[in-house]
């Protein structure tokens, strides 16, 4: 049985969102056969199990006063985010997510790596929600289309959680002996770890399925980023961030990713 599911303010809406949208990323990227439908699955048994608050009735379409047997909608009313999503719940949280994709087909997700997952992305979407919206989120910015996935990726945390969830952590290797100040700072960035960055940046846009705005943004934010490696004189990685950018607004994006893992340092 279906139903609407509202949240009491706009906030917890966004973070409600945005949590689940970032927890599904890492799951789908290492297993090939979960689907859109097996993490709605998961999710919604989180939201029916732990955050339903009480029943809420709405009159559907447009109403004119005298419409007073006008059919009605009944729906749930969400708990506060921070009631629900918070270091204490998350072992059960991740025990019923975990259920939700068994229901749905889909085994070999272990609730430790789901309670992993939890625990970073409940840091990062509140690092998302201050980076865009501050202190209050509008209408508006819950009315796109995956409205969040794509409108994160100018945030340095984000960018990095992707780097990570695609491939292994690359730390920039540390110098031998100790070198001078200037040194340390004029020493080249590790093209390895950027490489994974932007892939990440590209698993991002996978996931929010190539939307029109995702793919649009995407390029300005690469370029932004040339513009400062050109104030830096990098230029091995303006030429990385240059053919990415290029693919991007192309829309080749398989031949950015090819590009992209072609890269020997």
């Amino acid at each position: 049985m279906s139903y609407d599911v509202i949240a009491p303010s706009t906030d917890d809406a966004f973070l409600y969102h945005i949590f689940f949208q970032l927890l599904a990323l890492p799951v789908a990227l290492k297993n090939e056969k979960i689907r859109e439908k097996h993490l709605a699955n998961a999710t919604a048994k989180v939201i029916h199990t732990h955050a339903l608050d009480r029943k809420v009735y709405a009159i559907s379409g447009k109403v004119e006063p005298e419409d007073l047997e006008h059919p009605r909608i009944t729906g749930y009313l969400t708990k506060k985010f921070d009631e629900v999503i918070n270091e204490d719940n998350i072992p059960k949280l991740a025990k019923t997510w975990v259920e939700g994709l068994r229901e749905a087909g889909i085994y070999g997700v272990s609730e430790e790596e789901v309670e992993q997952y939890m625990r970073k992305v409940l840091k990062l979407s509140k690092k998302i929600k201050k980076e865009l919206h501050g202190d209050r989120v509008s209408t508006h910015d819950l009315g796109k289309e995956n409205p969040m996935i794509w409108s994160a990726l100018n945030i340095k945390e984000f960018r990095q959680f992707l780097a990570e969830i695609s491939g292994k952590k690359i730390e920039p290797e540390k110098p031998k002996f100790p070198e001078t100040k200037k040194a340390v700072e004029n020493a080249p960035t590790d093209i390895k770890l950027e490489v994974q960055k932007l892939l990440g940046v590209l698993n991002g846009l996978k996931y929010a399925d190539y939307s029109q705005k995702a793919v649009e943004k995407a390029p300005k934010e690469l370029e932004a980023e040339i513009e400062k490696l050109i104030e830096e004189k990098n230029l091995e990685l303006i030429g990385v961030y240059s053919t990415v950018a290029l693919l991007l607004r192309k829309g080749e994006f398989e031949e950015a990713r090819e590009f992209l893992k072609g890269i020997d340092p």
